[in-house]
């Protein structure tokens, strides 16, 4: 399979939401890894992940960050930030 990522993504293992919906619904998920401009996150049910969503890495004084889901694979999707440069 052909990498086509910018950079390569760094392993991380830390919480995170999902917020969509006008912050009306959350999904927990786990970051697996992770770059300025995308992460791969662990959720469950990730069919129900939302194409455009915020979110939140709960370590990081819970800023919001608009993402879009650019492949899904079960329990796992990757996302990309649509804030990134």
């Amino acid at each position: 399979m052909e990498e086509r990522r910018i950079e390569r993504r760094q392993k991380v293992l830390k919480a995170g939401k999902i917020v969509h919906s006008g912050q009306n619904c959350l999904y927990d998920c786990r970051v697996r890894d992770m770059t300025a401009h995308g992460a791969r996150l662990r959720v469950e049910h990730g069919w129900q992940v939302p194409r455009n969503f915020n979110f939140i890495d709960t370590m990081r004084a819970k800023i919001q960050r608009p993402a879009r889901v650019v492949w899904r694979a079960e329990e796992e999707v990757g996302i990309a930030f649509e804030d990134a440069a």
